[in-house]
């Protein structure tokens, strides 16, 4: 599966160290990234960065203590953050580092080799009354010219950045499968009076019958 780091790997794609063991990022490395880019005769339109990177550079601040505004020549630069690029790579001594990624983004190209396909499974979790979908999707990436992108390589944290992750409530545990021993007849005052469903010995019970009132099905 293609990943965005596998740029950096590609021939002719400019790899910017920013410094031997890493180093928190600075407008000054983007504006690099984007003369290298426009040294190919291209111009880059967006970074690709990590979340970490976009706040750290947000709280960049002059001796004043005013924030630093990005300047001039990244006004056309839009800057997108995403959870998707890790920040724990190893960088010379740094084991916290992360990559940016600054191009003109049109010069990446997928190719399509079948159409998104969607196809629905009913069998997979009948015991339980859940339904499942089956999603397929064949591609590839390549890019149309490699000198309109640029990595920049080794930005660490700035020190004071801390991630904290939200733990969501557990899930009960899922109830153990059961199945019938024998004929069962488990009524269904959902579906209306007298309403009821037949499970035959050996059959799972459906979840969602599992606390109705059931009784041996009548020879």
């Amino acid at each position: 599966m293609w990943r965005i780091n596998h740029l950096r790997n590609q021939t002719r794609v400019t790899v910017v160290d920013v410094a031997t063991n890493g180093a928190a990022p600075t407008w000054d490395m983007f504006v690099g990234a984007v003369g290298a880019v426009r040294g190919a005769n291209f111009e880059p339109n967006a970074s690709i960065h990590a979340v970490r990177t976009e706040v750290d550079l947000a709280k960049l601040k002059d001796t004043t203590g005013q924030y630093l505004r990005p300047p001039a020549i990244l006004d056309n630069l839009s800057r997108l953050d995403t959870t998707a690029i890790p920040v724990d790579l190893d960088h010379g001594t740094a084991s916290n580092a992360t990559e940016a990624y600054v191009a003109q983004w049109d010069q990446l190209l997928v190719g399509m080799r079948t159409d998104f396909q969607v196809q629905p499974i009913n069998e997979l979790y009948v015991d339980t009354g859940e339904r499942a979908i089956f999603c397929y999707l064949r591609a590839d990436v390549a890019l149309a010219r490699p000198g309109a992108f640029a990595v920049l390589d080794g930005i660490t944290d700035a020190g004071d950045f801390e991630f904290r992750r939200v733990l969501r409530p557990q899930s009960p545990p899922s109830r153990p499968v059961e199945h019938a021993a024998v004929d069962l007849r488990i009524d269904r005052p959902d579906l209306g009076p007298g309403a009821y469903t037949v499970v035959r010995k050996g059959d799972v019970i459906p979840a969602a019958l599992a606390n109705s009132r059931r009784a041996p099905l009548d020879p």
